[in-house]
């Protein structure tokens, strides 16, 4: 199979998801969310008041062995808030992992015709694989190493019926993994091997055809490696630079990659 680095440069048309900070109010005092002072804002007074208001009496701190005991006190309740928090972060974690949404309904949604990027295709079956089924000999020991934890499969067509492709998400451990078996698999670490291809369902009139120069992308998305191969409809030799079998391979993926990105910013 051929790796398709999609677009120009060896860069995907899916962009990889950037993460977004936000900051506080242009022009607010971080201190209360009042204007600051300045040119345009209002004069402020002794201990951060507005002019024309009563100012704030200074603040009194304790001494003594009072305001050691204090010190301990809030000491003791931040560390407390803190162990809260891990705990319940964890128990989210465990609680999404204990609900199996890692599922091809969760990522592939129901089979039937559907729109992507313009262009419509059919899902014509899903299924699950454990990461031993869900890889070929030069992809196995690549799985073991990412910590795979399972695999999921779609099996697409084309409208045109030209293409039937085969979207594949691999769970591994962790984003720096997939990052790695990414790189792996685009610098041939898994030679020609990949995720086996969900043979189409009998009576959809495809064919597939294994073949070395059937079109394949890997794309790693958070925790996640996407994979899609992409095959001609009728069996017959794939064409090596064929636009149309890359931008059917970039719409198979774009289903899955979504639902990532959208998991993403749900977490």
């Amino acid at each position: 199979m051929s790796d398709y680095l999609a677009g120009t440069g060896g860069t995907s048309d899916h962009d990889r998801l950037a993460k977004v900070s936000t900051s506080g109010s242009a022009g607010l005092d971080p201190q209360d969310g009042l204007p600051r002072t300045g040119s345009g804002f209002p004069e402020r007074g002794p201990h951060g008041s507005l002019l024309g208001d009563p100012p704030h009496p200074p603040e009194r701190r304790g001494s003594g062995a009072g305001a050691v005991v204090n010190a301990v006190i809030g000491a003791m309740v931040l560390v407390l808030v803190a162990v809260g928090v891990v705990v319940f972060l964890k128990a989210r974690d465990d609680d999404k992992e204990a609900a199996g949404g890692f599922t091809p309904e969760e990522f592939f949604g129901a089979n039937g015709s559907r729109s992507i990027q313009d262009s419509t295709y059919e899902q014509l079956a899903t299924d699950t694989l454990d990461c031993t089924a869900g890889a070929e000999p030069g992809l196995a020991p690549l799985l073991d190493e990412s910590g795979c934890t399972g695999v999921i499969r779609a099996v697409s067509v084309d409208a045109g019926r030209r293409f039937v492709g085969t979207a594949s998400v691999v769970r591994v451990a962790d984003e720096a993994r997939a990052e790695q078996l990414e790189a792996d698999i685009n610098a041939g670490r898994a030679g020609t091997d990949r995720v086996p291809f969900l043979l189409p369902p009998p009576g959809t009139g495809a064919t597939y055809r294994p073949d070395p120069a059937n079109l394949t992308i890997a794309l790693a998305t958070d925790r996640y490696l996407v994979v899609v191969e992409v095959a001609r409809f009728d069996g017959s030799a794939a064409e090596t630079g064929d636009e149309q079998a890359g931008t059917t391979a970039r719409d198979l993926a774009f289903v899955p990659v979504d639902h990532i990105l959208a998991e993403m910013l749900r977490a």
